[in-house]
């Protein structure tokens, strides 16, 4: 009848229903797995000193632990390097930041050099928690006009290897103790480098009187030659001014 013809086709829709229903709840079911096994694949994991790398694995900078991450090259490798005490303020929190380095570099061929550094406009590289998402996800590496970080250079020639280099602030003046591979401790005047990583236009104006820029030949003023081994360990005395 059509009475039982009526009821056959409601009952079959109903099953048919169930039936789409329930393959759409396994395949939400196997992207949800395959999501998840995706999740476990790409979990970053800490690297810990000793620990020892698979053939597949390597090490990738955290660029999140970081507010501000720059990077800058010196040519030949420096075992040591220095802040150098500004007079711009203590805890300063405003971008961009300035900050002044010196480091002494190892290059084997017994000519080496001590440089001075001045990294400024250096902008965070991490963005606020309040930004939207889409400006999180943009790529890190993609730089704004105006905030590509600046370095200025002067250096000075040293001879051997800079093993160890400290600074200390006596009165306005900054002086640097370098220990060479040579056992010499030598103690440099910087004021004039300072200057001129403050100035690189006063540098560049001497270039072109044929002068280098930012390399220039001095001698210390102190020497002591009485240790009998290259050393490593080496800072200035926090208690008693100009002593090591």
């Amino acid at each position: 009848s059509m009475e039982d013809e009526s009821q056959f086709d409601e009952a079959a829709g109903e099953m048919i229903e169930r039936i789409e229903m329930d393959s759409g709840e396994d395949e939400n079911e196997a992207m949800e797995e395959a999501e998840g096994v995706q999740q476990e694949q790409s979990v970053s994991d800490v690297y810990l000193p000793g620990k020892k790398l698979a053939d597949d694995e390597e090490l990738i900078c955290d660029g999140t632990a970081y507010h501000m991450y720059h990077r800058a090259q010196s040519g030949h490798p420096c075992l040591s390097f220095d802040i150098i005490r500004d007079k711009l303020g203590m805890n300063r929190t405003e971008y961009p930041m300035t900050c002044y380095l010196v480091g002494g570099t190892q290059s084997g061929r017994g000519k080496d050099t001590l440089i001075v550094m001045k990294m400024h406009n250096l902008h965070r590289t991490s963005k606020e928690k309040d930004e939207d998402d889409d400006d999180a996800a943009s790529d890190s590496d993609e730089s704004v006009d105006g905030e590509e970080p600046e370095m200025e250079t002067a250096m000075l020639e040293h001879r051997g290897s800079v093993n160890r280099v400290r600074v200390s602030s006596i009165g306005d003046g900054q002086l640097v103790a370098t220990w060479s591979d040579a056992g010499n401790v030598h103690i440099w005047d910087i004021t004039r480098q300072l200057a001129a990583v403050d100035n690189p236009v006063a540098q560049s104006a001497r270039s072109a009187k044929g002068k280098k820029a930012n390399r220039e030949r001095e001698d210390p003023v102190f020497t002591f030659s009485g240790h009998q081994k290259e050393g490593f360990a080496m800072d200035w005395s926090t208690t008693v001014i100009s002593h090591r």
